[in-house]
Protein backbone atom coordinates (compact mmCIF):
# COMPACT_ATOMS: atom_id res chain seq x y z
CA UNK A 1 0.00 0.00 0.00
CA UNK A 2 2.82 2.37 0.92
CA UNK A 3 4.60 1.50 -2.73
CA UNK A 4 1.26 2.50 -4.63
CA UNK A 5 1.68 5.89 -2.68
CA UNK A 6 4.87 6.65 -3.51
CA UNK A 7 4.12 5.64 -7.21
CA UNK A 8 1.23 8.07 -7.31
CA UNK A 9 3.36 11.40 -5.84
CA UNK A 10 6.01 10.29 -8.26
CA UNK A 11 3.33 10.99 -11.01
CA UNK A 12 1.76 14.34 -9.85
CA UNK A 13 5.29 15.76 -9.43
CA UNK A 14 5.93 14.65 -13.23
CA UNK A 15 2.76 15.84 -14.25
CA UNK A 16 3.17 19.42 -12.52
CA UNK A 17 6.88 19.42 -14.47
CA UNK A 18 5.60 19.06 -17.94
CA UNK A 19 3.13 21.69 -17.32
CA UNK A 20 5.64 24.39 -16.06
CA UNK A 21 8.00 23.08 -19.38
CA UNK A 22 5.07 23.46 -21.89
CA UNK A 23 3.65 26.82 -20.60
CA UNK A 24 7.52 28.30 -20.52
CA UNK A 25 8.00 27.20 -24.12
CA UNK A 26 4.58 28.30 -25.67
CA UNK A 27 5.34 31.80 -28.10
CA UNK A 28 3.34 35.15 -26.47
CA UNK A 29 0.37 36.29 -29.29
CA UNK A 30 1.57 39.30 -31.48
CA UNK A 31 -0.26 42.32 -30.65
CA UNK A 32 -1.75 43.87 -34.00
CA UNK A 33 -0.34 47.38 -34.81
CA UNK A 34 -2.83 49.63 -34.36
CA UNK A 35 -1.98 51.90 -37.91
CA UNK A 36 -1.11 50.84 -41.37
CA UNK A 37 2.17 49.72 -41.82
CA UNK A 38 5.55 50.89 -42.75
CA UNK A 39 5.60 49.58 -46.23
CA UNK A 40 1.86 50.47 -46.46
CA UNK A 41 2.36 53.97 -46.24
CA UNK A 42 5.93 53.90 -47.81
CA UNK A 43 7.95 55.62 -44.66
CA UNK A 44 10.85 54.57 -42.82
CA UNK A 45 9.73 53.77 -39.56
CA UNK A 46 12.85 55.51 -37.77
CA UNK A 47 11.85 58.52 -38.66
CA UNK A 48 9.52 58.51 -36.08
CA UNK A 49 12.03 57.49 -33.58
CA UNK A 50 12.85 60.51 -30.71
CA UNK A 51 15.84 60.94 -28.82
CA UNK A 52 16.73 63.22 -25.79
CA UNK A 53 17.55 66.51 -25.73
CA UNK A 54 21.20 67.00 -25.59
CA UNK A 55 22.75 70.47 -24.12
CA UNK A 56 23.10 71.96 -27.40
CA UNK A 57 19.70 71.15 -28.97
CA UNK A 58 18.36 74.37 -30.21
CA UNK A 59 15.52 75.58 -29.36
CA UNK A 60 12.00 75.93 -30.40
CA UNK A 61 11.69 79.34 -32.02
CA UNK A 62 15.66 78.58 -33.66
CA UNK A 63 14.77 75.13 -35.24
CA UNK A 64 11.71 76.52 -37.00
CA UNK A 65 13.72 79.89 -38.31
CA UNK A 66 13.81 80.39 -42.02
CA UNK A 67 17.62 79.54 -43.26
CA UNK A 68 19.79 82.75 -44.16
CA UNK A 69 20.38 83.32 -48.08
CA UNK A 70 23.37 82.31 -49.13
CA UNK A 71 26.48 84.20 -48.74
CA UNK A 72 26.76 86.58 -51.99
CA UNK A 73 22.94 86.04 -53.08
CA UNK A 74 22.14 89.56 -54.59
CA UNK A 75 18.68 90.98 -55.27
CA UNK A 76 17.64 90.90 -59.13
CA UNK A 77 18.89 94.37 -60.66
CA UNK A 78 15.15 96.59 -61.25
CA UNK A 79 16.46 98.13 -63.84
CA UNK A 80 15.62 101.92 -64.13
CA UNK A 81 11.93 103.96 -64.26
CA UNK A 82 11.27 105.31 -67.18
CA UNK A 83 8.97 108.68 -66.66
CA UNK A 84 6.41 109.27 -69.25
CA UNK A 85 6.86 112.99 -70.11
CA UNK A 86 9.92 114.84 -70.00
CA UNK A 87 10.70 118.36 -70.64
CA UNK A 88 14.58 119.83 -71.34
CA UNK A 89 16.17 123.24 -72.05
CA UNK A 90 19.87 123.39 -72.34
CA UNK A 91 22.11 125.93 -72.62
CA UNK A 92 25.60 125.50 -75.25
CA UNK A 93 28.96 128.03 -74.77
CA UNK A 94 30.67 127.84 -77.14
CA UNK A 95 34.09 129.36 -78.41
CA UNK A 96 37.05 129.08 -80.59
CA UNK A 97 36.90 129.24 -84.99
CA UNK A 98 34.93 128.51 -87.58
CA UNK A 99 36.42 126.28 -90.19
CA UNK A 100 35.64 128.37 -93.35
CA UNK A 101 34.40 125.94 -96.64
CA UNK A 102 36.09 127.25 -99.52
CA UNK A 103 38.11 126.11 -102.44
CA UNK A 104 41.66 126.00 -101.57
CA UNK A 105 40.27 123.78 -98.60
CA UNK A 106 42.70 125.25 -96.27
CA UNK A 107 40.78 125.95 -93.22
CA UNK A 108 41.21 129.34 -92.88
CA UNK A 109 39.23 130.23 -90.00
CA UNK A 110 36.57 132.89 -88.96
CA UNK A 111 37.15 135.40 -86.27
CA UNK A 112 37.40 134.15 -83.11
CA UNK A 113 33.28 133.57 -81.78
CA UNK A 114 31.91 133.48 -78.63
CA UNK A 115 28.88 131.33 -79.11
CA UNK A 116 25.28 131.25 -76.62
CA UNK A 117 23.23 127.87 -78.21
CA UNK A 118 19.91 128.03 -76.40
CA UNK A 119 17.34 124.63 -77.08
CA UNK A 120 14.52 123.65 -75.63
CA UNK A 121 12.06 120.33 -76.54
CA UNK A 122 10.72 117.25 -75.00
CA UNK A 123 9.15 113.91 -75.61
CA UNK A 124 5.81 111.95 -74.57
CA UNK A 125 5.61 108.59 -74.05
CA UNK A 126 2.23 107.34 -76.30
CA UNK A 127 3.25 103.66 -75.12
CA UNK A 128 5.43 102.04 -73.26
CA UNK A 129 7.75 101.01 -76.97
CA UNK A 130 6.48 104.86 -78.50
CA UNK A 131 7.79 108.15 -78.10
CA UNK A 132 7.49 111.48 -80.06
CA UNK A 133 8.93 114.45 -79.48
CA UNK A 134 10.24 118.38 -80.33
CA UNK A 135 13.21 120.32 -80.11
CA UNK A 136 13.55 123.96 -81.23
CA UNK A 137 17.17 125.87 -81.75
CA UNK A 138 18.30 129.43 -80.97
CA UNK A 139 20.93 130.91 -81.30
CA UNK A 140 23.17 134.20 -80.77
CA UNK A 141 27.31 134.51 -81.23
CA UNK A 142 29.32 137.69 -81.43
CA UNK A 143 32.14 137.11 -84.04
CA UNK A 144 35.47 139.23 -84.19
CA UNK A 145 35.60 140.76 -87.67
CA UNK A 146 38.76 141.33 -89.73
CA UNK A 147 38.48 145.22 -89.10
CA UNK A 148 38.39 144.26 -84.97
CA UNK A 149 34.89 144.81 -84.58
CA UNK A 150 32.75 142.43 -82.76
CA UNK A 151 29.82 141.62 -84.48
CA UNK A 152 26.50 139.84 -82.67
CA UNK A 153 24.20 138.00 -84.90
CA UNK A 154 21.05 135.88 -83.57
CA UNK A 155 19.64 133.29 -85.91
CA UNK A 156 16.81 130.62 -85.72
CA UNK A 157 17.66 126.89 -86.06
CA UNK A 158 15.16 124.04 -88.01
CA UNK A 159 13.02 122.51 -85.56
CA UNK A 160 12.82 118.95 -85.07
CA UNK A 161 9.96 116.44 -84.66
CA UNK A 162 10.94 113.30 -83.70
CA UNK A 163 10.07 109.84 -82.76
CA UNK A 164 11.80 106.55 -81.29
CA UNK A 165 10.22 103.17 -80.90
CA UNK A 166 11.97 100.42 -78.50
CA UNK A 167 12.22 97.24 -79.03
CA UNK A 168 12.89 94.96 -75.89
CA UNK A 169 15.34 92.22 -75.38
CA UNK A 170 15.26 92.14 -72.04
CA UNK A 171 14.14 93.69 -68.73
CA UNK A 172 17.56 95.98 -69.20
CA UNK A 173 17.69 96.08 -72.68
CA UNK A 174 16.19 98.00 -75.41
CA UNK A 175 17.08 98.63 -79.05
CA UNK A 176 15.90 101.88 -80.06
CA UNK A 177 15.00 102.81 -83.51
CA UNK A 178 14.34 106.81 -84.09
CA UNK A 179 13.05 108.84 -87.41
CA UNK A 180 13.44 112.51 -87.33
CA UNK A 181 11.94 115.78 -89.96
CA UNK A 182 13.45 118.37 -89.42
CA UNK A 183 10.99 122.24 -90.02
CA UNK A 184 13.44 123.76 -92.61
CA UNK A 185 12.80 127.44 -91.54
CA UNK A 186 16.68 127.66 -90.20
CA UNK A 187 18.01 130.78 -91.17
CA UNK A 188 20.60 132.29 -93.60
CA UNK A 189 22.37 132.05 -96.50
CA UNK A 190 24.63 128.72 -97.35
CA UNK A 191 26.13 130.59 -100.42
CA UNK A 192 29.36 132.06 -99.33
CA UNK A 193 29.50 134.09 -102.38
CA UNK A 194 26.46 135.78 -101.92
CA UNK A 195 26.42 139.63 -101.63
CA UNK A 196 23.49 139.51 -98.48
CA UNK A 197 25.79 140.19 -95.84
CA UNK A 198 23.58 139.82 -93.06
CA UNK A 199 22.21 135.86 -94.00
CA UNK A 200 25.75 135.03 -94.64
CA UNK A 201 26.38 136.31 -90.69
CA UNK A 202 23.44 133.90 -89.67
CA UNK A 203 24.18 130.94 -91.68
CA UNK A 204 27.34 131.56 -90.27
CA UNK A 205 25.68 131.70 -86.46
CA UNK A 206 24.02 128.46 -86.96
CA UNK A 207 27.26 126.51 -88.62
CA UNK A 208 28.71 128.27 -85.19
CA UNK A 209 25.96 126.17 -83.34
CA UNK A 210 26.99 123.09 -85.26
CA UNK A 211 30.57 122.95 -84.75
CA UNK A 212 30.38 123.86 -80.88
CA UNK A 213 28.29 120.25 -80.62
CA UNK A 214 30.86 118.72 -83.00
CA UNK A 215 29.00 117.91 -85.85
CA UNK A 216 26.39 115.48 -84.52
CA UNK A 217 23.30 117.71 -84.84
CA UNK A 218 23.83 119.03 -88.05
CA UNK A 219 19.93 118.38 -88.69
CA UNK A 220 19.34 121.51 -86.61
CA UNK A 221 21.61 123.93 -88.34
CA UNK A 222 21.64 123.90 -92.13
CA UNK A 223 19.74 126.61 -93.95
CA UNK A 224 17.94 125.82 -97.20
CA UNK A 225 17.96 121.92 -96.49
CA UNK A 226 15.16 119.10 -95.49
CA UNK A 227 16.72 117.32 -93.12
CA UNK A 228 15.76 114.10 -92.33
CA UNK A 229 17.36 111.45 -89.43
CA UNK A 230 17.47 107.93 -89.11
CA UNK A 231 19.06 106.32 -86.55
CA UNK A 232 19.28 103.03 -84.27
CA UNK A 233 21.02 101.84 -81.19
CA UNK A 234 20.91 100.06 -78.23
CA UNK A 235 21.02 100.52 -74.36
CA UNK A 236 21.55 98.45 -71.34
CA UNK A 237 19.87 100.24 -68.58
CA UNK A 238 20.78 99.01 -65.26
CA UNK A 239 20.29 100.91 -61.79
CA UNK A 240 24.02 102.36 -61.09
CA UNK A 241 25.25 101.90 -64.64
CA UNK A 242 24.47 102.51 -68.29
CA UNK A 243 26.00 101.90 -71.44
CA UNK A 244 24.45 102.69 -75.13
CA UNK A 245 25.51 102.89 -78.43
CA UNK A 246 24.02 104.74 -81.42
CA UNK A 247 23.95 105.18 -85.27
CA UNK A 248 22.68 108.40 -86.54
CA UNK A 249 22.19 109.20 -89.90
CA UNK A 250 21.78 112.44 -91.30
CA UNK A 251 20.06 113.08 -94.40
CA UNK A 252 19.64 116.57 -95.88
CA UNK A 253 18.68 117.33 -99.21
CA UNK A 254 19.06 120.70 -100.28
CA UNK A 255 16.23 123.53 -101.08
CA UNK A 256 18.24 125.70 -103.31
CA UNK A 257 21.76 125.12 -104.71
CA UNK A 258 21.87 128.71 -106.16
CA UNK A 259 25.08 130.41 -106.38
CA UNK A 260 26.23 133.76 -106.64
CA UNK A 261 29.65 133.59 -107.86
CA UNK A 262 30.54 129.99 -108.78
CA UNK A 263 34.08 131.08 -109.92
CA UNK A 264 35.83 131.73 -107.10
CA UNK A 265 38.02 135.27 -107.54
CA UNK A 266 41.32 134.54 -106.19
CA UNK A 267 41.39 131.81 -109.30
CA UNK A 268 42.38 128.55 -107.17
CA UNK A 269 38.69 127.17 -108.80
CA UNK A 270 35.05 126.93 -108.62
CA UNK A 271 32.38 127.18 -105.86
CA UNK A 272 28.89 125.32 -105.55
CA UNK A 273 26.09 123.92 -103.62
CA UNK A 274 25.89 120.24 -103.28
CA UNK A 275 22.05 119.23 -104.02
CA UNK A 276 22.42 116.90 -101.36
CA UNK A 277 24.49 116.16 -98.22
CA UNK A 278 24.53 113.50 -95.65
CA UNK A 279 26.21 113.01 -92.35
CA UNK A 280 26.86 109.56 -90.27
CA UNK A 281 27.44 109.50 -86.05
CA UNK A 282 28.73 106.67 -84.52
CA UNK A 283 28.62 107.47 -80.49
CA UNK A 284 28.80 105.24 -77.71
CA UNK A 285 28.70 105.79 -73.65
CA UNK A 286 28.02 104.75 -70.55
CA UNK A 287 27.23 106.37 -67.14
CA UNK A 288 27.71 105.32 -63.66
CA UNK A 289 25.99 106.51 -60.35
CA UNK A 290 28.50 107.87 -57.67
CA UNK A 291 25.47 107.98 -55.01
CA UNK A 292 21.98 107.31 -54.66
CA UNK A 293 20.42 109.96 -52.62
CA UNK A 294 20.69 112.30 -54.13
CA UNK A 295 21.54 110.70 -57.00
CA UNK A 296 25.08 111.97 -58.65
CA UNK A 297 26.77 110.13 -61.81
CA UNK A 298 29.88 110.72 -63.73
CA UNK A 299 29.65 109.73 -67.33
CA UNK A 300 31.46 109.73 -70.47
CA UNK A 301 30.28 109.95 -74.49
CA UNK A 302 32.40 109.45 -77.67
CA UNK A 303 31.30 109.81 -81.30
CA UNK A 304 33.35 109.32 -84.59
CA UNK A 305 31.34 112.13 -87.39
CA UNK A 306 31.93 111.13 -90.80
CA UNK A 307 30.92 113.52 -93.57
CA UNK A 308 31.03 111.47 -96.93
CA UNK A 309 29.13 114.00 -98.71
CA UNK A 310 29.60 118.27 -98.24
CA UNK A 311 27.08 120.66 -98.62
CA UNK A 312 29.24 122.37 -100.72
CA UNK A 313 31.70 121.25 -104.04
CA UNK A 314 34.66 122.94 -105.67
CA UNK A 315 36.90 121.89 -108.09
CA UNK A 316 40.80 123.06 -107.55
CA UNK A 317 43.34 124.69 -109.81
CA UNK A 318 46.00 124.12 -107.22
CA UNK A 319 47.03 121.09 -106.01
CA UNK A 320 45.49 120.57 -102.23
CA UNK A 321 45.08 118.06 -100.33
CA UNK A 322 41.51 117.61 -98.83
CA UNK A 323 41.18 117.39 -95.06
CA UNK A 324 39.89 113.93 -93.62
CA UNK A 325 36.07 113.76 -93.65
CA UNK A 326 36.15 112.18 -90.20
CA UNK A 327 35.51 113.63 -86.74
CA UNK A 328 36.02 113.03 -83.49
CA UNK A 329 34.07 113.90 -80.59
CA UNK A 330 34.71 113.48 -76.55
CA UNK A 331 32.01 114.67 -74.08
CA UNK A 332 33.06 114.29 -69.93
CA UNK A 333 29.72 114.67 -68.03
CA UNK A 334 28.53 114.79 -64.47
CA UNK A 335 24.93 114.82 -63.69
CA UNK A 336 22.69 114.67 -60.39
CA UNK A 337 18.71 114.37 -60.06
CA UNK A 338 16.71 115.96 -57.39
CA UNK A 339 13.27 114.71 -57.35
CA UNK A 340 11.83 115.46 -61.19
CA UNK A 341 14.26 117.88 -61.85
CA UNK A 342 18.24 116.11 -63.43
CA UNK A 343 20.72 119.12 -64.56
CA UNK A 344 24.30 117.97 -66.53
CA UNK A 345 27.51 119.16 -67.19
CA UNK A 346 29.33 118.44 -69.66
CA UNK A 347 32.27 119.50 -71.71
CA UNK A 348 32.36 118.86 -76.19
CA UNK A 349 36.40 118.47 -76.82
CA UNK A 350 37.05 117.64 -80.48
CA UNK A 351 39.97 115.33 -81.31
CA UNK A 352 41.95 116.80 -84.10
CA UNK A 353 40.57 116.82 -87.30
CA UNK A 354 38.78 120.53 -89.14
CA UNK A 355 37.43 121.35 -85.44
CA UNK A 356 40.56 120.58 -83.54
CA UNK A 357 42.34 122.71 -85.69
CA UNK A 358 40.54 125.40 -85.21
CA UNK A 359 39.95 124.76 -81.38
CA UNK A 360 36.71 125.29 -80.75
CA UNK A 361 34.19 123.21 -78.25
CA UNK A 362 31.42 123.71 -75.96
CA UNK A 363 30.06 123.52 -72.52
CA UNK A 364 26.42 122.00 -72.47
CA UNK A 365 24.26 123.29 -69.37
CA UNK A 366 21.44 120.51 -69.24
CA UNK A 367 18.55 120.10 -66.96
CA UNK A 368 15.45 117.48 -67.68
CA UNK A 369 12.05 117.60 -66.04
CA UNK A 370 9.97 114.53 -65.32
CA UNK A 371 6.73 114.01 -65.37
Amino acid sequence: MRRQVHLVSLALSLVFLANNALAQKKPKAEKKPDGPSASATWTDPTENEKSDKGPYAPHADESNAPLPEASGHKAEDAGRKRDPIALFGQLVIGFGKLPMENPSYDDAPSGKATVLGLQIGGRYDISKQLSAGLRVPLTTATVKQPNGVNQSTTAFGAPELFGEYRVALNRLTTIPIGFGLGVPVAQGEPDQTSLDRAARAKDEVNRLADATTGWRDSELFMPKHLPVVLSGGIRHERRDWELHGDVKLTLLPALSTKVFRPADPSGTGTYKLSGFAMREITSFGGSYNFLDKPLFYGGLDFALVWTPIQSFKFTSTQNVTEPSSVQAILEPKIGARFGAVAPSLSYMAPLGGRLGHTGIGGVRLHVDAFF
